[in-house]
C-alpha cells in the first residue's frame, strides 16, 4: 500500500473562460461603497497539491463603477492607467 497521498496537479487556462473582475472599495465613512467590473482576467493558475502558482492579468482601463466621472478620477488619479495599464 502506498502511505504517501497522490498530489493532483490542476491547471486553470483563463484565457479559455469567460466571466469578469469585481471589485469592492470602502471609503471612509464606511457608509461609501463602490462597487465595480473590468474584463475577465487573463493567464493560467497551477494548483498542485496546497501550492498556487502562475499569473493572472487584466487591463484596468477596463474597470467600470458605473458613473463615468468617477471612472476617469480613479484611473488617472489613483491607479495610473496610462503608466500602469495593467494588473497581475
Amino acid at each position: 500500500k502506498e502511505l504517501t497521498p497522490k498530489i493532483q496537479k490542476w491547471i486553470v487556462d483563463l484565457d479559455q473562460g469567460g466571466g469578469d473582475t469585481q471589485f469592492l472599495a470602502k471609503g471612509r465613512p464606511s457608509a461609501l461603497k463602490i462597487v465595480g467590473k473590468g474584463s475577465a482576467p487573463k493567464g493560467q493558475l497551477v494548483l498542485e497539491g496546497s501550492k498556487l502558482s502562475g499569473v493572472a492579468h487584466f487591463p484596468l482601463e477596463t474597470l467600470d463603477t458605473g458613473i463615468s466621472l468617477r471612472n476617469e478620477h480613479m484611473k488617472k488619479k489613483y491607479l495610473e492607467t496610462e503608466k500602469f495599464p495593467e494588473a497581475k
